[in-house]
């Protein structure tokens, strides 16, 4: 019988010799060396990149989106538009959120680039893009034509003073006879400067026997206003002037009972009541 201890080496080389071989062969299943496999693996880390990059892309595209509809909602608000045909809006959903990196790369986008949905999901957020720019557009020439209409639109008192008669039916300072006065007086001294309540073109200054020296100011959007009992005339016709420019100077002349402005607003030809334009 052969000693204790020439046992023990005979097994341990037989279980080192087992180990070994069966290391060779995994090593060879899992990384064989005949290239195939290993090509393989190599495209398989390429999809990984591409997804990786497409990923990025897919965020970078939704943070625009979202910057652009922030944006025109703002500019919504500013121009107090509707939801401009919010049905209409080919938009999507918000981009991908993942909880982990290895997720991000190894499981879903692999998925999706291999079955071309991130390749449909950036065509649907590039169209989105576009619809919103084409939306932003479009309110940005809408809140330049509401801002064109604002400036054009009568909201500021005509001159300094107290008002003496309003519009609508009155009794005539000069008979007592119940009759309608279609503007607003604003009494003061002679030569108080009149100002323009809007942005507008001087296209008329004449003398009447009623309202004396008179301006008329066009205003567009259809809308006119006419200053009367004036001492002389600022503005020329023909000029353009502003909001707040000054173009007359009160005067008493005409039928007057003393130093004021007879101030009208005409609408689309119709007398209206002027202090609907004034702000309070």
């Amino acid at each position: 019988m052969l000693p204790v201890f020439i046992l023990t080496g005979l097994v341990a080389c037989a279980s080192l010799a087992c180990i070994t071989a069966l290391a060779g062969y995994y090593f060879c299943k899992v990384f064989p060396l005949n290239g195939e496999s290993l090509s393989e693996n190599g495209r398989y880390s390429t999809r990984i990149i591409r997804s990786d990059d497409m990923y990025q892309r897919l965020v970078m595209l939704q943070d625009e989106l979202d910057a652009l509809r922030d944006h025109n909602r703002h500019l919504r608000n500013i121009t107090h538009m509707s939801s401009y045909a919010e049905a209409d809006r080919k938009g999507v959903g918000g981009s991908p959120s993942y909880d982990t990196a290895e997720e991000r790369t190894t499981d879903i986008l692999t998925r999706k680039a291999l079955a071309a949905e991130v390749e449909s999901h950036i065509k649907a957020l590039n169209e989105s893009i576009s619809n919103e720019r084409k939306l932003s557009e479009d309110l940005m020439e809408e809140m330049e034509r509401y801002h064109l209409a604002y400036a054009h639109t009568p909201m500021t008192w005509p001159t300094r003073g107290w008002v003496s008669s309003r519009y609508g039916w009155r009794n005539s300072p000069f008979t007592g006879d119940r009759e309608f006065h279609s503007g607003l007086d604003v009494a003061s001294r002679v030569d108080e400067p009149v100002y323009a309540p809007a942005d507008g073109v001087v296209t008329a200054y004449y003398h009447t026997i009623g309202l004396g020296n008179v301006m008329v100011i066009d205003h567009g959007y259809g809308i006119v206003t006419r200053y009367g009992h004036l001492h002389e005339q600022v503005a020329q016709v023909g000029q353009e002037v502003g909001r707040g420019d000054r173009i007359a100077l009160m005067g008493n002349t005409g039928r007057s009972t003393g130093p004021h402005l007879h101030y009208e607003v005409f609408v689309q030809g119709l007398s209206v009541n002027p202090q609907r334009y004034l702000l309070k």
